[in-house]
């Protein structure tokens, strides 16, 4: 089953609402990455590309999509922590983009359980689309990436395991 059919299968959504899904995960990945970290993935997988296009009106900065004070003060800590370099910063990273996408799915009428569901499949969809050379190659850009594919799955436990795995 493709990605989108994934979604609409775990959300309870139509194909439209699950296209926006994953657009928004990967909007929200992306603007927590490098510039042009998600390049490859766009190269291999096309689709993904209009999936971010269809998600568009909801990462737009004016709708608040990341610009809140728990993402502010989540980039000051990753910045005082050394930035996007893995480790605690990446952790950091890893819990602003995760409540940038809660946030962004909730204007979907997606529940953060449900959107806890979403974002490893969107993860887990990049490393297919990569490869594991590539998906590799994408950690050293994003590290919060792997933060993300565990959410969910009681390896992390969404934003609170994410700040407590750095926490401890």
């Amino acid at each position: 089953m493709d990605l989108i059919g994934q979604l609409a299968g775990a959300l309870g959504v139509d194909s439209g609402t699950a296209e926006k899904v994953a657009g928004s995960v990967l909007g929200v990945v992306r603007h927590h990455a490098p510039e042009g970290a998600l390049s490859d993935l766009f190269d291999k997988a096309p689709g993904a590309a209009g999936w971010l296009e269809k998600a568009g009106p909801l990462l737009s900065p004016a709708q608040g999509a990341t610009g809140d004070s728990l993402s502010d003060v989540v980039g000051t800590l990753g910045g005082l922590l050394g930035g996007s370099g893995g480790g605690a910063g990446g952790i950091l990273q890893g819990a602003a983009a995760l409540q940038g996408v809660t946030g962004v799915l909730e204007k979907l009428g997606v529940s953060p359980e449900l959107a806890a569901k979403a974002v490893p499949l969107v993860v887990s969809f990049i490393r297919s689309s990569l490869g594991d050379e590539g998906f590799a190659a994408l950690l050293q850009k994003v590290p919060f990436l792997e933060e993300l594919s565990t959410v969910g799955s009681g390896k992390a436990g969404g934003l609170g395991g994410l700040l407590g795995g750095f926490l401890k």
